[in-house]
């Protein structure tokens, strides 16, 4: 069974900066580490999920979900940009987006984690990882009034929506900017779907 996998951020993105729209990863294949190293809570803090369950197997990443069934869609949410998510609890963060952004009765077909951090000395080392293979889309940074971690390095996530497309064995394949749609990506899934791996 072939599939790919495709992580983000989840909220908003930000206007005015220069960007490219993806940026290959470097993982050489004798480089330790995948994904499936690594494991999170879920949204409702009711169960910790390794990545590894995944081996094998807002509207847009809904669209792609349902389009590819050896496609898995993980979602992050992170309150580092703008304070743009902050719930507090599980419950409060799905309403927000089944009443308020998207709104609508939208409703996620894909897997919720946890709020975590993916900068600074508190992000996650999924995140970590991640951002070790995949150079960043954009060399500027959003104005530091509205990013909530520290230190800023080089490599860090610019901002909520940051997607980075994995390969069935868990290495980073490509890191897309926050401006990139999911719909935009299509075709390095489809890339990926069809490699044998």
């Amino acid at each position: 069974m072939l599939w790919a996998r495709l992580v983000t951020l989840a909220a908003v993105g930000v206007a005015g900066q220069e960007y490219e729209s993806s940026r290959a990863c470097y993982h050489h294949p004798s480089a330790g580490g995948t994904i499936y190293d690594f494991h999170e809570t879920d949204v409702y803090e009711a169960k910790n999920i390794s990545l590894s369950d995944y081996r094998g197997k807002y509207r847009q990443l809904n669209e792609l979900q349902a389009s590819y069934s050896n496609l898995t869609v993980l979602a992050f949410p992170c309150n580092q940009f703008a304070k743009q998510e902050p719930a507090a609890t599980a419950t409060e963060l799905m309403n927000g987006l089944k009443h308020v952004r998207p709104g609508g009765g939208f409703e996620p077909i894909f897997t919720f984690f946890r709020k975590i951090d993916v900068n600074g000395e508190t992000a996650h080392p999924l995140f970590t990882y991640l951002k070790a293979y995949c150079p960043a889309t954009r060399e500027t940074f959003s104005d530091p009034d509205y990013l909530y971690y520290s230190p800023i390095q080089s490599n860090d996530i610019r901002w909520n929506w940051e997607k980075f497309l994995v390969t069935k064995s868990g290495k980073p394949y490509m890191r897309y900017d926050p401006y990139t749609k999911p719909e935009q990506i299509r075709k390095d899934i489809i890339f990926l779907l069809q490699q044998s791996e």
